[in-house]
């Protein structure tokens, strides 16, 4: 048997107790100790238990041995609300980093299918992003699954992305942050906030450089050029807009920056992903439905996005027609 306090109680089928065992023993402690359900191995002859299994609340699975008492911990996962934050380690494509509603970040290794390491937040996270070099980490905190404010809304954390220390702490905006990205020469980060605003800062002093300002709904997602010197971004309310990167100036003339290079696109708008969207007639019969997110690969042989219907779509980038 088991319970909410993370203890597991061994009987015999007379219900005589055997032994207990504590799940805030192991040497990874679960994050929720509520068990939700528990398994037992028996022995080749049937007349014991060797192994038991356990599931909590916090996304873990534990494998007790009976007759040691040692506990392992097998897997683990995020366990509450959304998950909304994921990149990919810009020079290891063994690594990928995810932020969730469940106040941790994790980084995983793909090969190994594992949980490398985590720390826990004190505040839900919607975004993270990785600096080019690997060093550093970005994580934009709050969101609004549970239908209520948080307390960090619109605040941002950098980490160390070998420890996952933090390295500071910052806040110029009052609504959450759906994108965060590290600008490609590594001098500068920006936010992009539901207070339709992009921050940029200075990645050395932390301070306020600018904000992208003329957008009239939520920021969705931002993409720096190659150079650093320009950011396009998304908004929820159709928008695709271009900006300085260094103060956060509108610049109008979006024609003149068509052969810019972007150093990645996540944007849903805009030339080269217009073939990812679904005719207006599609849409009103459900038999497709509109991106809400895409990410251009490496090479910039590739672009996926992914809809709400839950599907993943992979398609030859730059995608320009609905075929």
């Amino acid at each position: 048997t088991a319970g909410k306090d993370g203890m597991l109680t061994q009987w015999t089928t007379e219900f005589e107790h055997v032994r207990s065992f504590a799940l805030a023993d192991a040497d990874v402690p679960p994050l929720v100790p509520k068990i939700r359900s528990v398994d037992a191995a028996l022995s080749m002859d049937t007349n014991g238990i060797t192994r038991i299994l356990a599931s909590t609340a916090g996304g873990e699975i534990y494998e007790i041995a009976a007759k040691s008492g040692n506990i392992s911990l097998v897997q683990e996962c995020h366990y509450n609300g959304e998950l909304w934050g994921l990149c990919v380690h810009p020079t290891d494509p063994d690594l990928f980093v995810t932020a969730g509603d469940d106040k941790t970040i994790r980084v995983w290794s793909i090969m190994n299918k594992r949980l490398i390491r985590k720390a826990v937040l004190d505040c839900t996270a919607r975004s993270v992003a990785w600096s080019p070099e690997g060093k550093h980490l970005i994580v934009g905190l709050g969101g609004s699954w549970d239908g209520k404010r948080q307390r960090k809304d619109g605040a941002f954390l950098i980490l160390d992305a070998t420890t996952l220390r933090p390295l500071f702490e910052g806040r110029d905006s009052r609504h959450w942050l759906p994108d965060v990205k590290f600008s490609p020469d590594g001098k500068s980060f920006a936010v992009g906030s539901f207070d339709h605003k992009i921050y940029i800062y200075n990645r050395e002093t932390y301070r306020l450089k600018g904000a992208c300002e003329r957008h009239n709904g939520h920021i969705r997602n931002f993409d720096f050029s190659e150079d650093s010197t320009y950011i396009q971004s998304d908004s929820g309310d159709f928008e695709h807009l271009y900006f300085e990167a260094e103060d956060g100036e509108h610049f109008g003339a979006g024609s003149q920056l068509k052969d810019i290079r972007w150093s990645d696109w996540t944007c849903t708008f805009g030339y080269p992903v217009q073939g990812c969207w679904p005719s207006f007639e599609q849409v009103d019969k459900k038999i497709a439905f509109e991106p809400n997110c895409a990410h251009c690969s490496p090479d910039n042989n590739l672009v996926v996005s992914g809809d709400s219907a839950g599907f993943v779509k992979v398609f030859n980038y730059p995608c320009v027609n609905k075929d």
